[in-house]
């Protein structure tokens, strides 16, 4: 015996008994290890974060033998399931409506056993890019905190101070925040605002981004596109237009859609930032697209146009003219894109186009309904409008809202409401975003949101 060890020789046919023996203990493990219908009940939830209404797939196992498993909701009853032969099964799960931001959970428990397992599903809407989606309709259809009637009771939870001022909208992705100041892009807990990465481009400003799969995609006025990492900032793909970008991006199915100060457009492959094509709009493009129905709708400067090109190609499909020259996100609602021009005008456009590739708005209606907060928002002469977007109009209108832009460094704040097929003037430049709220709402008789 040395080193604590015992060594000595096997008798003959010793190595043969040895081999023996380790498989039958390994029949014996096997035999002792729990089946799935012992080792107890679980329930597994795919995916098990997501807005209300999510539909998440439960697959529960380790249940009785074709017993009936009810299933509740954070304690409300959801509906049931029957198990299989080996005590399995699968339902889907619709996440109710109703159910507020933060952690819940799904419980399964079996009629006949008396088993019982639970589930977490996190609540958590993300706030993709600009207005919300790629039609920029400035809507979130899963909102059910704020109102007209909760918004007066918003308090501040938290601030971060960054070393230049913020001039983008913010994107919000898998609880965290990720917006651009000056040269520099950040990484913020949504939670707490606590800093978890940023990074630095000399010389550039940050243009409006998006988030998708866990990935933060953003431009800069340098022409570059940076793909990172939401949690930790960690560098994915870089692409350069060779030319500036300022406007921002829109991301759609995967594919990232930007225009550029040289006057083309571009279609990016968000996975791997492979340009998919490219598009000449003979003038620069400023602000992001608009992405609806297979089409793009890119508003321009120097030409005066509307463009509408091909998603898939990046074809011409039609254009509208403008008066002037356009700095206004498009946004698209009810078959008609929305943009405003800075001859003091917002256009319409049927998005379909006209059935020919050179299109005229819709000739002026007379003005329907306007609607005016009692008090002015002033800005320390700021050269754009702040974007108006009422989180919950009220009922029975439809039509688009935005914001007039500034007069003596004082916003008069006006919205207003047009059925669909018009052009009109809207005092004084219309360089703001125009949205355009879910059909059947209107505006109320008073300021929403604003004291």
């Amino acid at each position: 015996m040395r080193d604590g060890c015992i060594r000595g020789t096997p008798p003959k046919g010793g190595r043969r008994s040895a081999a023996a023996l380790a498989a039958l203990l390994a029949v014996l493990l096997l035999a002792a290890a729990p089946s799935p219908a012992s080792a107890g009940p679980r329930i597994r939830l795919s995916p098990s974060v997501g807005p209300p209404t999510t539909l998440t797939a439960g697959q529960g196992t380790g249940f009785g033998l074709s017993e009936v498993v009810d299933l509740t909701f954070d304690d409300q009853p959801w509906g049931t399931a029957t198990t299989d032969g080996q005590g399995r099964f699968a339902a889907p799960i619709r996440v109710p409506a109703q159910a507020l931001p933060g952690p819940h959970a799904v419980q399964a428990t079996g009629e006949s056993s008396g088993l019982s397992a639970r589930a977490p599903f996190l609540i958590q809407t993300d706030w993709p890019q600009f207005h919300f989606t790629p039609q920029h309709t400035g809507l979130n259809p899963y909102e059910n905190v704020l109102s007209p009637e909760t918004v007066g009771g918003l308090q501040v939870a938290w601030t971060f101070t960054a070393t230049d001022g913020f001039l983008g909208s913010p994107v919000v992705g898998e609880g965290r925040v990720f917006a651009g100041a000056g040269d520099t892009m950040y990484g913020l807990d949504a939670a707490t605002g606590a800093l978890l990465w940023k990074h630095r481009e000399r010389l550039a400003d940050m243009a409006d981004g998006a988030v998708w799969n866990g990935v933060v995609y953003y431009p800069t006025s340098l022409g570059d596109v940076h793909a990172v990492r939401g949690a930790t900032g960690k560098p994915l793909w870089t692409w350069a237009a060779g030319s500036g970008i300022f406007g921002g991006l829109t991301l759609s199915q995967g594919v990232i859609y930007v225009g550029a100060v040289n006057g083309r457009t571009y279609a990016l492959d968000a996975r791997t930032g492979h340009e998919l094509w490219r598009a000449d709009t003979l003038s620069s493009v400023f602000p992001a697209p608009a992405v609806a129905g297979g089409v793009v709708y890119v508003a321009t400067t120097g030409s005066f146009k509307l463009y509408a090109l091909d998603a898939a190609t990046g074809a011409m499909v039609w254009t509208g003219d403008m008066g002037y020259e356009s700095e206004s996100t498009p946004a698209v609602g009810d078959g008609m894109v929305y943009v405003g021009s800075d001859d003091d005008t917002l256009y319409a456009f049927d998005a379909s186009g006209c059935g020919q590739a050179q299109c005229s708005r819709c000739g002026p209606p007379p003005l329907v309904a306007r609607w005016s907060p009692p008090r002015r928002w002033r800005t320390d002469r700021s050269s754009s409008a702040p974007t108006t977007t009422p989180s919950t109009p009220s009922t029975q209108t439809r039509g688009p809202w935005i914001g007039s832009s500034r007069r003596e460094g004082q916003f008069n704040l006006e919205l207003r409401w047009w059925p669909t097929g018009w052009c009109t003037a809207a005092p004084p430049t219309a360089t703001s975003m125009p949205w355009t709220p879910r059909p059947g709402r209107s505006c109320g008789t008073t300021p929403l949101g604003m004291r």
